[in-house]
C-alpha cells in the first residue's frame, strides 16, 4: 500500500538521492526546508520504507555504470585504482541482483548391484 507522503518528505526524498547531498539526510533536511528542530531520526523513522524503496531503485539504476568499470578494465587494464573499482562495482551489481551465475557440473555413473556370492557359486556350478 502507497503511503500518503507530504510536499516536503517527497522534497526530502528527492534531495537526499540528489547529487547535491548524496545520501546526508542533514544536507537533505536543509535543502528540503525542514527546521533545525527536527531530529534526523524522525525523519529516518517516518520515511525508511521509502528510503530503502529508492534506494533499491537507486542502486538498479547505476548496474549500467557498474558493468562499464568491468568493460572499461578490459581496455584499459593499467589504469589507477581500477582494483577498488572493480570490486565496488562488484557490490553495486550483486545488490542490484546481478551475480556471477555458477554451473555445478555432477557425474554419476550407475549402481550395479552384485548378488550375493554364495548365489554366484551356484549359479555358476550349474
Amino acid at each position: 500500500m502507497a503511503k500518503n507522503l507530504t510536499d516536503m518528505q517527497k522534497a526530502l526524498l528527492e534531495a537526499l538521492f540528489s547529487p547535491e547531498c548524496k545520501g546526508d539526510i542533514s544536507k537533505a533536511k536543509k535543502v528540503a526546508g525542514y527546521a533545525n528542530g527536527v531530529s534526523n531520526y524522525s525523519i529516518l523513522k517516518s520515511l525508511k520504507e521509502e528510503i530503502i524503496e529508492r534506494t533499491k531503485e537507486f542502486i538498479a539504476v547505476n548496474g549500467p555504470k557498474a558493468s562499464f568499470v568491468f568493460t572499461d578494465a578490459i581496455d584499459n587494464p593499467l589504469q589507477l585504482g581500477l582494483k577498488e573499482r572493480m570490486q565496488a562495482a562488484k557490490e553495486i551489481l550483486d545488490r542490484a541482483g546481478v551475480v556471477k551465475t555458477e554451473n555445478l557440473n555432477i557425474e554419476a555413473n550407475g549402481i550395479f548391484i552384485l548378488p550375493k556370492i554364495d548365489d554366484e557359486k551356484e549359479a555358476y556350478n550349474e
